[in-house]
C-alpha cells in the first residue's frame, strides 16, 4: 500500500494532523499558518530511525529566524 501510495502522490511530507489544522481554520475563517519539523521520512514506522531532536531543533531556529523576519522592518 505504500508504494502504491507513493508512486501515485509522490509525496515529501505527511501530516495527518496538519490537515485537521488547516480545515477548521478555513472553516472558521481564522488566518493560519503551521510550520513543521520533519523527524523521518513516510515508510514503514520505525521510530528508531526518527530524528525527533534534530527536527525539533531546525523547526526552533527556523521559528526564531522567521520572528526576526516579521519585526525586523529592514
Amino acid at each position: 500500500m505504500i508504494c502504491k501510495l507513493k508512486n501515485k502522490y509522490l509525496p515529501v511530507v505527511e501530516s495527518m494532523e496538519g490537515a485537521a489544522f488547516h480545515f477548521v481554520c478555513i472553516m472558521e475563517k481564522i488566518r493560519f499558518i503551521q510550520i513543521r519539523g520533519i523527524s523521518n521520512y513516510v515508510g514503514e514506522r520505525d521510530k528508531s530511525k526518527w530524528k525527533i531532536e534534530a527536527a525539533v531543533n531546525e523547526l526552533n531556529n527556523q521559528l526564531i529566524n522567521l520572528i526576526n523576519q516579521i519585526t525586523d522592518p529592514y
